[in-house]
């Protein structure tokens, strides 16, 4: 029996370094995934500088000094619920700084630029990177259908603190809204953790016939 626990033991500690699982515009994967996290629909915020605003849980700045400062900020032309979103031009990037670590962060997102393909990555602080988008081609917000996506990201084995959002072109503007993020527990089994116990699960089953055998 201390057998069976040490091996599923190994088995979660294994899939804790994993990096964040992406939502990729699948929100009610997120939601369900996570619970009790904190809204924000940038109705409050505050710009404290040229290159940073600050919302209830932390800050979102801008870094690179191609369109910023300058084309950052504070918008009213993209909004999913309420007046204001926060926004920035690549190929500077946005960074949202968190005062507490969180390990759950998603974010409505919207394109205004005439800039195509882009790929779009998100870099937490512990320097695990996901990519968002890859070749997208999708129309500008102001278009019809326009380009509106949800991604999200749950990282159960770590906490991180910063999330940067960088692109692989220049000129293209992306707008912000509907930001939820918190330390939260899993609601659903990682796939990996899955599997994992799957195998782990199977292995003991053949060392048991085995011995009976």
């Amino acid at each position: 029996m201390n057998k069976i626990a040490g091996l599923v033991a190994c088995m979660f500690i294994g899939s804790a370094s994993a990096a964040p699982i992406l939502f990729n515009n699948d929100k009610v994967g997120f939601d369900a995934a996570t619970s009790g996290l904190t809204y924000d629909d940038f109705e409050s915020v505050t710009s404290n500088s040229s290159t940073e605003v600050g919302f209830g849980g932390g800050t979102f700045n801008c870094t690179g000094g191609s369109y910023c400062p300058g084309f950052f900020g504070i918008s009213t032309s993209f909004s999913v619920s309420g007046n204001q979103s926060l926004y920035f031009a690549t190929p500077d990037s946005a960074v949202f700084n968190f005062n507490s670590a969180i390990n759950a962060f998603g974010i409505t997102m919207g394109g205004q630029g005439d800039v195509a393909p882009i790929d779009l990555f998100a870099t937490t602080s512990e320097g695990d990177v996901v990519q968002i988008l890859d070749d997208f081609t999708g129309p500008n917000v102001n278009q019809p259908g326009g380009f509106e996506y949800f991604f999200g990201l749950f990282d159960a084995g770590s906490t991180f603190t910063s999330v940067t959002i960088s692109a692989s072109n220049s000129g293209d503007g992306i707008f912000f809204d509907d930001l939820y993020y918190g330390a939260t527990t899993s609601n659903v089994p990682e796939p990996g953790s899955l599997a994992l116990i799957g195998l782990g699960l199977a292995g003991i089953g053949f060392t048991r016939k085995k011995k009976s055998a």
